[in-house]
């Protein structure tokens, strides 16, 4: 696992499972991802802004089986554009 966030890559991120601590490394770029082969799930925390780009930059990386969004107020319309944007990727490749 590993938090991806600009500006703070080098730095771990400490969370807490029950009463274990866990610390998760930080990177900032898609590039990064691939050192963290396991990682095959994005969790998208994105502002409503930039969830789209995000999620979009994600489907074009070809890295994730799943893609979670978490983010108030993204339109549907939106929403609708990248199930049709990504199911126009995989059919490609």
């Amino acid at each position: 696992s590993t938090i991806m966030s600009s500006g703070s890559e080098g730095r771990n991120y400490k969370v807490f499972y029950g009463e274990q601590e866990i610390f998760l490394p930080r990177i900032s770029t898609w590039s990064q991802v691939s050192q963290f082969p396991s990682a095959k799930i994005l969790i998208n925390l994105a502002s409503f802004r930039s969830a789209t780009a995000v999620n979009k930059e994600a489907i074009e990386s070809g890295l994730f089986d799943a893609i979670f969004t978490i983010a108030e107020g993204i339109p549907e319309r939106e929403s609708r554009e990248l199930i049709a944007y990504e199911r126009s990727i995989y059919k490609t490749k």
